[in-house]
C-alpha cells in the first residue's frame, strides 16, 4: 500500500509532515504565519520570534515572500523553526548573516 504519511505525534502536540506542508499549506487559512526577512535571519541563527496570535501551542506554518518553507513550533508566544538549518540558510541575505565565509 502506498501514500502520504500527513501527520505524526511528537510530544503533546500533532505533527504536519514536511511533504504535507510543502503540497497543501499554501491553502491553510489558520495557524499560517508570514514571516519577514529579519525573521528568516533570527530562526536561521537558532533564535525564535515572538509572535501574538491567538491560538493554541502546536506547530504552525511558516511562509516567506507568500511562499510555504516549512513549520514552526509556537509555545507560549514564541515560534522556534522546525526547517532544517541548512534550508533556512538559503532564505538568509549573506549581508544580514553576520557571520563571514562558511554558514
Amino acid at each position: 500500500m502506498t501514500g502520504l504519511k500527513a501527520f505524526q505525534t511528537v510530544g503533546r502536540y500533532v505533527k504536519p509532515t514536511t511533504r504535507l506542508i510543502q503540497l497543501f499549506g499554501r491553502h491553510a487559512l489558520r495557524n499560517k504565519v508570514d514571516i519577514s526577512s529579519e525573521d528568516v535571519n533570527k530562526l536561521a541563527k537558532g533564535g525564535h520570534i515572538s509572535s501574538d496570535m491567538e491560538i493554541n501551542n502546536g506547530y504552525i506554518i511558516l511562509s516567506f515572500k507568500a511562499a510555504v518553507i516549512g513549520l514552526g513550533l509556537l509555545i507560549e508566544g514564541r515560534i522556534t523553526s522546525q526547517i532544517p538549518r541548512r534550508d533556512l540558510i538559503s532564505f538568509v541575505d549573506p549581508g544580514n548573516w553576520g557571520i563571514s565565509g562558511e554558514h
